[in-house]
């Protein structure tokens, strides 16, 4: 009885292990409530890495890429490592492109953009 329990266990525990070891991509969730909402996120991780509504950008195509967005009336949703803290060296060119684009920008403090930053609470609308 012993041995026949052994194996279902041992299965049920690699694939717990296999299971919790998978990284998911940054902000998925957040992808979808952004683009639910008909927003654009943006996201800087702490390793200095853009991702445009989950796809990697680099620094020197998101001017156009925000350009695109700002055609279409649309707007940002942006989140970076640290909102609250040390930022990565790459916060303020970001930020330099999006005032440049003048377009909407809401700020979030997680990167599920559930919590905007600043004085509105609950669903702030886009910042001007």
């Amino acid at each position: 009885m012993k041995k026949i329990l052994a194996l279902p266990l041992f299965v049920l525990a690699f694939s717990l292990i296999v299971a919790c070891s998978k990284k998911s991509e940054p902000g998925a969730a957040g992808v979808e409530t952004a683009r639910a909402a008909g927003a654009t996120s943006l996201v800087l991780l702490e390793n200095g890495e853009l991702m445009l509504d989950g796809e990697p950008v680099t620094m020197d195509e998101l001017p156009q890429k925000i350009g695109e967005v700002k055609a279409r009336n649309g707007n940002i949703w942006y989140h970076r490592a640290g909102p609250r803290g040390q930022r990565p060296p790459e916060a303020m060119q970001v930020l330099n492109i999006l005032v440049s684009a003048q377009v909407p920008v809401q700020l979030y403090e997680d990167i599920e953009f559930t919590r905007p930053l600043g004085m509105n609470s609950g669903n702030a609308p886009p910042l001007r």
